[in-house]
């Protein structure tokens, strides 16, 4: 019996550790602003990681080679609910934006393109998506993505400049005035 009572306490002792770190963390401004699953998103003030991934004709395609345009990175899977209910609203993002300086860069987290596919739409994507493959979740644990689907818009210079978690409405005005605003800084 008073081991019991001790594990308990040993627990309780850790999860409010483990909390505290958390509240430090969200604090001192490892997360900053905003709010999971809303349009405001999370402001990450960091320059992205860079990665190497293969699109769907085993071709690497590289972060980089998408400077000088805003750039939304998208983590998703076909394995995600909230992910797949997302999906046409983000390629219908995408072809609001087509012919402008804007790319978007579908990252799935599938372990493979059978997969990946499945939850794709037949025939060819908007002209402004690139769509890839991360079958070890190594780029999304490089950005500290753990919560899917989600999203981070970087700036012509590959700077975080939002993250928002969780689905999103790429159709309200919130997210259309930002994107027309970062896109008239890009192109003006």
């Amino acid at each position: 019996m008073a081991r019991g009572k001790i594990m308990a306490i040993t627990a309780g002792a850790v999860l409010a550790l483990a909390g505290l770190s958390y509240s430090v963390y969200w604090f001192s401004g490892g997360i900053r602003g905003g709010q999971s699953g809303t349009g405001t998103g999370m402001a990450a003030d960091r320059i992205a990681p860079q990665f190497k991934l293969k699109d769907a004709l085993n071709q690497e395609v590289s972060l980089s080679q998408f400077r000088g345009q805003l750039t939304l990175v998208h983590f998703w899977a076909s394995w995600c609910p909230p992910c797949l209910a997302e999906l046409p609203k983000v390629l219908e993002l995408a072809r609001q934006f087509q012919g402008r300086p804007f790319k978007i860069v579908l990252i799935s987290l599938d372990e493979n393109w059978k997969d990946a596919a499945k939850a794709l739409p037949a025939g060819p994507l908007p002209s402004n998506i690139v769509s890839l493959i991360d079958p070890t979740s190594k780029v999304a644990e490089e950005y500290g993505s753990y919560q899917f689907p989600e999203s981070y818009l970087l700036d012509p210079s590959q700077k975080i400049v939002t993250k928002w978690v969780g689905g999103q409405a790429w159709d309200s005005e919130p997210i259309h005035k930002l994107l027309e605003r970062l896109m008239g800084a890009v192109s003006g």
